[in-house]
């Protein structure tokens, strides 16, 4: 169930970022970025090319089970922070977007129905005090929606942006430090909310204030 990456473990995720493609083993001398003497060394031109090689696998398999490609657009934008979004959560970045773009929309409306609809089932909500649920159908989180969607987590949606993203590969992408999931529930999928998490969104709302105050202060 994807619920918070620690900020220590992201490092490892963007290096397993190609894994599930194929990606040649890094050791391998003609594409290592590590010398022989454990110092970095140059990427190779042949590096450069297998990893190319994977993200174009990846985006292969995941356009033949879509009806519209927008291939250029997900070429230029398939990685995040050095994490391939096709290889790491088998859909592409205009999907991505357009998740975000309707979610946004949703939420500027107020649109509940929307919302609803962009949630994968089973979806967790993780309340400020860190209880987790578990819920299983569109209609037990409807009883609860205010609970979950309150004002916080409604701007939040307000101001989604793809650069903001996290892509963990095998798990799904984040946003605010884990405030919020997302996940394709197939090959070429929009991705969709898996989890809400209030006990993250207040960490990273306190984070945020920390950044500002010392700003503030320099």
């Amino acid at each position: 169930m994807p619920i918070r990456v620690k900020t220590n473990l992201l490092p490892l995720a963007a290096l397993l970022a190609f894994a599930a493609c194929g990606q040649p083993d890094p050791a391998d001398e003609d594409i290592a970025r590590v010398g022989g003497d454990g110092e970095e060394g140059p990427v190779t031109a042949a590096g450069a090319d297998a990893e190319a090689e994977a993200i174009s696998s990846c985006l292969d398999q995941i356009w033949d089970a879509q009806t519209e490609e927008q291939r250029a657009f997900d070429r230029s934008h398939d990685e995040i922070g050095g994490v391939s979004i096709s290889c790491g959560m088998s859909t592409t970045a205009s999907q991505f977007v357009e998740a975000l773009d309707a979610l946004r929309a949703a939420a500027e409306a107020e649109d509940r129905a929307a919302i609803l609809d962009a949630l994968n089932i089973p979806f967790y909500y993780i309340d400020a005090g860190g209880e987790t649920r578990q819920l299983d159908d569109r209609d037990e989180i409807n009883r609860i929606f205010d609970d979950i969607f309150d004002e916080r987590i409604m701007t939040l949606l307000k101001r989604l942006d793809l650069a903001e993203v996290t892509v963990v590969p095998g798990e799904g992408a984040f946003l605010e430090l884990g405030s919020l999931w997302l996940v394709a529930d197939h090959d070429g999928g929009q991705p969709k909310i898996v989890t809400v998490n209030h006990e993250a969104l207040r960490e990273a709302e306190t984070v945020r204030a920390e950044v500002i105050e010392s700003e503030a202060d320099d």
